[in-house]
């Protein structure tokens, strides 16, 4: 087969030449770049530390610590701010409001377990979609806050199944039983 490097361009020519159809040339690409971003000052807080079991907070996993911590947020919002210590253990809670100048700052070792108790959660207003609502208040929430971190290499457990949607489908017939026997549907 010979090859002839005249066709070759003719063809690649061709190809590339301007259609005699009305489509829209190509324009140029026009790079948009998104709107500039605020400032993130990194949160400062005062020396101070209040550690919850000063407040009553026990780590035995079986106390329910949650108006414990509450009240170290309380002292520490009410000081100035600071650092609220949750030390090394199993510290069950329900859900934690945060406050301004507040550092809630989490050991290592040290575990926060969210209640699966439902009824621990009280409804809140919020929106959901840009729509109003009423919802459970969220394991962590504050509103309106300023100067605030979570910090530490301690762990927060959300007890995420007890908010997952159970779908009876994906049940056999004695696992939908001993759920809905149990009051967690």
């Amino acid at each position: 087969m010979k090859i002839y490097p005249g066709l070759i361009v003719l063809i690649i020519a061709t190809a590339f030449r301007e259609s005699p159809d009305n489509r829209p040339k190509p324009q140029p690409h026009v790079i948009t770049l998104p709107p500039a971003l605020p400032n993130v000052l990194m949160p400062t807080f005062r020396k101070d530390t209040v550690v919850i079991t000063k407040f009553g907070a026990v780590a035995d996993g079986l106390t329910l610590n949650t108006s414990a911590i509450a009240k170290a947020i309380d002292q520490c919002n009410r000081a100035g701010g600071g650092t609220v210590l949750v030390p090394k253990g199993l510290w069950l809670t329900g859900p934690i409001a945060l406050k301004n100048n507040v550092n809630l700052h989490l050991v290592n070792g040290a575990l926060v377990q969210f209640t699966d108790k439902r009824d621990e959660y009280p409804l809140v207003s919020t929106t959901w979609e840009g729509e109003e609502a009423i919802r459970n208040q969220a394991p962590i929430s504050g509103t309106d806050l300023e100067n605030i971190a979570i910090t530490g290499e301690g762990i927060l457990d959300g007890a995420g199944d007890a908010w997952r949607m159970v779908k009876k489908s994906k049940l056999t017939d004695d696992q939908w039983k001993k759920l809905v026997a149990s009051g967690a549907y």
